[in-house]
């Protein structure tokens, strides 16, 4: 018969995930959880002959991302991401304001399964931190960022 073979790879089962932002590289958030942006092209409805079809948008758009991530001890990174947006406001050239923030995907052997990278990411929001007595769980935060692309690399 002519039917293909096709080889069924094992499926995706990473174990835990940090990010990096451009910038501060020597500080990696571990992320508790993470909302990568989904992507449209936005449809053009095209009628021919009667009939409707459509064609693809002439560029992609990008929803938010949303990072939920531990805050460390010394709060480094929550007052990166601070220092970050308050920066962000302040500039005039919208690019300055702009960071590639790069979330690493790990395998359960904690080696580096995929790289996500969110390019030109804009903080928009970084929820407060709620501080309890009665919780031993680690502290979260959440950083929403908007981004121009998303590329996605495989560790090979």
């Amino acid at each position: 018969s002519n039917m293909r073979d096709y080889n069924l790879s094992n499926p995706f089962q990473p174990n835990s995930f940090l990010f990096v932002i451009e910038g501060l590289e020597d500080f990696a958030f571990q992320v508790q959880s993470a909302e990568l942006p989904p992507m449209s092209t936005g449809a053009v409805a095209s009628d021919w002959q009667g009939n409707q079809g459509f064609v693809s948008g002439d560029k992609m758009t990008y929803s938010s991302a949303s990072l939920t991530f531990v805050v460390d001890e010394q709060m480094k990174g929550y007052l990166s991401i601070m220092k970050w947006m308050e920066d962000a406001v302040k500039v005039t050239e919208e690019a300055n304001a702009s960071k590639d923030v790069t979330v690493i995907i790990m395998t359960p052997q904690n080696t580096p399964l995929a790289e996500c990278r969110l390019i030109n990411a804009i903080p928009i929001s970084l929820s407060g931190i709620s501080l309890t007595t009665e919780n031993t769980d680690p502290i979260l935060a959440t950083l929403d960022v908007e981004i121009d692309q998303v590329v996605y690399t495989p560790q090979t």
